[in-house]
């Protein structure tokens, strides 16, 4: 009699534990967002992250990966820091997406913001990118090589575009290479911009006399022949429109320089919401359409899941950290 109560006990407690196992499973499967899906974009529209941001909803949309609408929500301004934040505030929320930046590490480095990319959970790394360098087509300045003689002989003379902030990806670049030449860096003039599109724009209106920016930001002003492209921070020159920009190895400046694009939701967001995610994107990476949207903004592929997405950024926020006490722009 003991033995077979003993017996019915034992199936009782593997059955339920069965059950809730299955639930669980089951749970993490089947979660889906509840409500509209959000892509927040710390740039005006045309920017970069916006550009992102609208790439990734358009490739949701053809593929009909997601049930419910998909919205890009544009809110620009201290660095993509607001943006961010707004990501941020939604903790848990698995609706909810942000495109980040290397300005996510950079900003609390320089003393910009206090977020760190532990505020928020990462889902994907999605591509790496080089900087540009360009002036008007009408500029004095015809190379790299003469951009650092005038900058060498008064570092001031220019009126300098980057965005979105001081120490994020553009100002690095700018920093390195005219450090990595001799410039006295501390001098250099920048202005500073919601969005590399506007800062184009601008250079364009010839009120600023060169902007640093992915290269994909200069595409429609290189097809009017209205700027000059003096050199890249990739290791070889860059296909397509691009061929002719030497790099800046090719100038005698020992430089390569790459920042990426990933997403990142709110922080705590649910174990089952960061799976559903890291499908969403691996599909979406796989895409024909977003390898074509790659090449298009002369991106390339970087893609890294959520687990390993974590892990970059904590090694970038290492080595960001060194460079930007090298260059003095690490808060003291």
């Amino acid at each position: 009699m003991k033995t077979a109560l003993q017996g019915i006990i034992l199936a009782t407690k593997v059955f339920v534990f069965s059950v809730v196992y299955i639930g669980m499973a089951s749970g993490a499967d089947d979660w889906r967002p509840a409500r509209n899906v959000e892509i927040v974009a710390g740039s005006s529209p045309g920017g970069a992250l916006d550009r992102t941001a609208r790439e990734v909803q358009s490739a949701i949309q053809s593929q009909k990966l997601v049930e419910n609408p998909v919205v890009v929500i544009n809110r620009p301004g201290a660095g993509s820091a607001i943006a961010w934040d707004y990501v941020s505030r939604r903790t848990g929320d698995g609706s909810v997406l942000g495109v980040t930046v290397l300005g996510l590490l950079t900003n609390r480095i320089t003393g910009a913001s206090a977020l760190s990319f532990q505020d928020l959970t990462p889902i994907a790394v999605l591509s790496s990118e080089y900087v540009v360098f360009a002036v008007p087509s009408t500029s004095s300045i015809g190379s790299g090589k003469d951009l650092i003689t005038v900058l060498r002989k008064d570092p001031a003379k220019l009126n300098i575009g980057i965005a979105t902030a001081l120490g994020g990806a553009s100002h690095i670049a700018v920093a390195q290479s005219m450090k990595a030449a001799g410039v006295d860096i501390e001098k250099l003039a920048f202005i500073v911009y919601p969005s590399s599109s506007d800062a184009v724009t601008a250079l364009l209106g010839k009120h600023i006399d060169m902007v640093a920016a992915s290269a994909g930001n200069f595409l429609p002003a290189m097809q009017t022949d209205r700027i000059r492209t003096l050199a890249v921070t990739s290791p070889q020159r860059l296909p397509g429109l691009f061929k002719n920009t030497p790099t800046w190895r090719e100038q005698g400046v020992n430089i390569v320089f790459a920042s990426w694009r990933g997403i990142a939701g709110p922080k705590d967001m649910p174990r089952e919401s960061v799976k559903y995610w890291d499908d969403i994107f691996r599909k979406i990476v796989a895409s024909d359409d977003w390898k074509r949207s790659l090449e298009r903004n002369h991106e390339q592929d970087n893609y890294m899941a959520s687990d390993e997405a974590r892990r970059f950024l904590s090694e970038q926020d290492r080595e960001l950290t060194s460079v930007l006490v090298q260059l003095g722009l690490a808060k003291k």
